[in-house]
């Protein structure tokens, strides 16, 4: 969704230099230390002794950001070319 705002905002004029990924990484909650979200591009690995210092890479939510990536890729990409025409 984040990416097709972006390509919807660029189209617009909007000169966007760069989107907020948050959280990035996985983290406790604010208010309980123990539970783990399981919410950033990376996880706590909580097989480790010390979990939230060994992470692990989050396929489904890496995926999603390389598609975002591409997306935005090609529609600056057209912009470029339409500009230049």
């Amino acid at each position: 969704m984040v990416a097709q705002e972006s390509v919807k905002a660029l189209r617009a004029g909007v000169p966007l230099l760069g989107v907020c990924l948050y959280p990035i990484i996985d983290r406790p909650d604010w208010d309980h230390l123990t539970p783990w979200h399981h919410s950033g591009l990376w996880d706590a690995d909580v097989t480790q002794d010390r979990p939230g210092l060994t992470r692990l890479l989050h396929g489904p939510s890496a995926e999603a950001l390389a598609d975002a990536q591409a997306l935005t890729t090609r529609e600056l990409m057209r912009l470029e070319l339409v500009a230049m025409a």
